[in-house]
C-alpha cells in the first residue's frame, strides 16, 4: 500500500535527522539537515492551523500553512466567504459560469466541491490530520506547468503566468473522522500560488 510506503520514508528521513547529529556509518560520513530531503524533519501542529496538519518545518512557512489549512477548511466547513479568501477570483467566475446550471453562486460551488471530495462519506466530516507529503516547485512532473497552462488560457488577456511570483505542487494524505468511522485519502494534489505576497490554492 502506499501508506505502508509512504511510511517507511518518514522512517528512513527520522534516522537520516538521527544521522545528521549524531554521525552516520563507519566511514564518519554525516548529513546536514539543510540537504535532506523534504520529510526528514516532519513537525505536527495539531492546533496551530484551521485544521491539524503534519509537515517538514524547513519548507513551508506560517502564511504557507495558513492558506492551505484554512482553504480546505473552507471546504470542509462550507464556508463561501472564507473559500474566495484563497481562491482565485477569475478563476472561481469562469467555475460559476462553466457550470451555471448546477451552481448559481460561490456557495453553491463550495458545496459541490464538498460533496465531490467527502460528501460520500456521510454525515459530520473533518479533518482528523492533513499530512503535506510532498512539497516542490519542480514544474513538469508535479504537474505546475499544466495548471498554470490551464489558468493562463483562462485568463489569456492578462497574461497570467506573468504574475505569478512562486509556485508549489503539494502532495498530501487527509484523514478523515465521520460518523460512524474514519478514512484515509491519499494522493491529494493541491497546488499554491504566490501572487503580490498573497497565497492562493488550486485543486
Amino acid at each position: 500500500m502506499n501508506y505502508v510506503k509512504k511510511t517507511a520514508v518518514f522512517l528512513t528521513a527520522a534516522l537520516l535527522g538521527c544521522c545528521a547529529l549524531t554521525g552516520c556509518g563507519g566511514n564518519g560520513v554525516t548529513i546536514a539537515e539543510e540537504d535532506m530531503p523534504y520529510g526528514a524533519t516532519m513537525r505536527e501542529a495539531k492546533t496551530t492551523y484551521a485544521l491539524p496538519v503534519t509537515y517538514d518545518r524547513r519548507f513551508l512557512n506560517e502564511e504557507q500553512l495558513t492558506a492551505v489549512t484554512d482553504y480546505l477548511s473552507a471546504i470542509i466547513t462550507k464556508d463561501a466567504a472564507l473559500y474566495e479568501t484563497y481562491t482565485l477570483g477569475f478563476y472561481n467566475d469562469y467555475q460559476l459560469d462553466m457550470y451555471s446550471e448546477d451552481y448559481e453562486n460561490t456557495q453553491d460551488l463550495v458545496d459541490g466541491i464538498y460533496d465531490g471530495i467527502v460528501g460520500s462519506l456521510g454525515e459530520n466530516v473533518s479533518f482528523n490530520m492533513i499530512t503535506i507529503e510532498e512539497f516542490t516547485d519542480e514544474r513538469v512532473a508535479s504537474g505546475l506547468d499544466t495548471i498554470l497552462e490551464i489558468l493562463e488560457t483562462i485568463d489569456e488577456e492578462n497574461e497570467f503566468v506573468s504574475t505569478v511570483d512562486n509556485c508549489w505542487a503539494l502532495e498530501m494524505q487527509w484523514i478523515v473522522n465521520y460518523d460512524g468511522g474514519s478514512a484515509i485519502l491519499e494522493s491529494q494534489k493541491l497546488f499554491l500560488l504566490e501572487i503580490d505576497g498573497k497565497y492562493y490554492c488550486q485543486m
